[in-house]
């Protein structure tokens, strides 16, 4: 497929945008429409996509946030008296990634 510019392509000069669907021509110069002929449009999903849906359904029932909770910890984060175990936090992000490598593999 060529692609030229020209001043009566398929993008609208004011707005740079496709034409609507309505204004399309075919080759033929009938309006162009879907469905007819032999192909068939299909969409295959991932696995990802259902563990997508499933973590999105997990939010919506215990996503809630304790509004108390964090601006204790921003305050305390403004105060300077929050104080990290950079330890742990390291050991729990190896922990969590090497069971993510491992539910991948």
């Amino acid at each position: 497929m060529k692609i030229t510019s020209s001043s009566s392509g398929t993008r609208s000069e004011a707005t740079g945008q496709a034409p609507a669907a309505a204004d399309r021509k075919s080759a033929s110069g009938s309006p162009a429409t879907a469905g007819k002929g032999t192909e068939q449009d299909s969409i295959t999903l991932s696995p990802l996509s259902s563990e997508l849906a499933a973590l999105e359904a997990s939010l919506a029932t215990h996503g809630e946030v304790d509004a108390g909770k964090v601006e204790a910890i921003r305050q305390a984060i403004l105060d300077g008296r929050l104080s990290v175990d950079s330890a742990a936090v390291a050991d729990k992000m190896l922990a969590a990634a090497a069971a993510w490598l491992g539910k991948t593999s």
